[in-house]
């Protein structure tokens, strides 16, 4: 049932994840890495590991909800990560385009994996 008070830790959590993005985006840019779009890539990785740890019961049912739709779901993004891949490719970096597929597909992957064990694991 869909009510008022989760309507609002929906919107809550959506703007955790959201300026969480920020945060890490900036965090990691300030690195000065803009040849490669580092900060999508730790973003996605991050976000991966957190929605497979989030998944596996570290949480009740309603908060699993929260934290996987609105926090994750706001946190992470497809749409740079195609946006970031396409610009590299029409800039003439093809190795990065594919590098940055790689890296984004099997990272993600990979992280869930161990999000989801080390939700497992925990008590």
């Amino acid at each position: 049932m869909i009510t008022i008070g989760n309507l609002a830790g929906f919107a809550v959590a959506c703007a955790v994840g959201g300026s969480a993005r920020f945060l890490v985006t900036r965090l990691v840019a300030q690195r000065g890495q803009a040849t490669f779009p580092l900060p999508t890539l730790i973003v996605n990785l991050s976000g991966a590991f957190l929605a497979g740890l989030f998944y596996t019961g570290v949480a009740g049912d309603a908060a699993r909800l929260l934290l996987l739709i609105g926090f994750c779901g706001c946190y992470t993004t497809v749409s740079t990560f195609a946006l970031e891949t396409v610009r590299l490719a029409r800039l003439g970096a093809p190795q990065s385009a594919a590098l940055n597929v790689g890296l984004s597909l099997f990272g993600s992957l990979l992280a869930v994996v161990l999000g989801m064990n080390l939700g497992q694991a925990l008590p």
